[in-house]
């Protein structure tokens, strides 16, 4: 039997369709070639890091196609990706990282205060990267990355490992 990641879906329309755009926003069109250079340069980051296989991974940005790439690097890497909402009020996205004992904050520019906070009340953030240009609170995604290969070593996880741990909108309690 062969286990499935999550990560495998978007490989294999890589593979398929390397030079398709698979990113678009308003600022730039990324084929799917692109995001999984981007996202194995991501991996590896995480693994110079010395951050474990199954650490918790949040992105917070507005729509942008720079935050979906760091989505697919923590995939590709073993992570747990944890979404937070920009929409959230700001004390529902500190109890969601702690609960969910982030280490890795992915941010991006325009949101760097709320950033600031959750690196004040989230006390487990062990790394905050900004994901669209240098920011007092840790490097840009392009120095975290920096020259790391665009192949990473494959993960062999078991279909039973978590790839996401998403909160509900709060309708129905915490």
């Amino acid at each position: 039997e062969v286990a499935v990641q999550l990560i495998d879906f978007f490989d294999k329309g890589a593979e398929a369709h390397p030079d398709r755009p698979f990113l678009i926003d308003e600022c730039e069109s990324r084929t799917f070639r692109d995001v999984r250079k981007v996202s194995h340069r991501i991996a590896n980051a995480f693994r110079a890091a010395d951050i474990a296989i199954g650490a918790k991974a949040a992105v917070f940005s507005p729509n942008a196609a720079r935050a979906f790439e760091c989505v697919i690097g923590t995939l590709r890497a073993g992570c747990v990706w944890v979404p937070v909402n920009t929409r959230n009020a700001l004390q529902e996205n500190i109890y969601i990282l702690n609960d969910a004992d982030v280490e890795i904050l992915f941010f991006h520019g325009s949101l760097e205060d709320s950033a600031r906070q959750f690196r004040l009340d989230c006390p487990k953030i062990r790394h905050s990267i900004c994901i669209d240009r240098a920011s007092a609170l840790g490097p840009s995604l392009e120095e975290w990355t920096g020259d790391q290969p665009e192949q990473s070593k494959e993960i062999d996880l078991s279909p039973l490992e978590m790839a996401t741990l998403a909160y509900t909108g709060g309708t129905t309690g915490r």
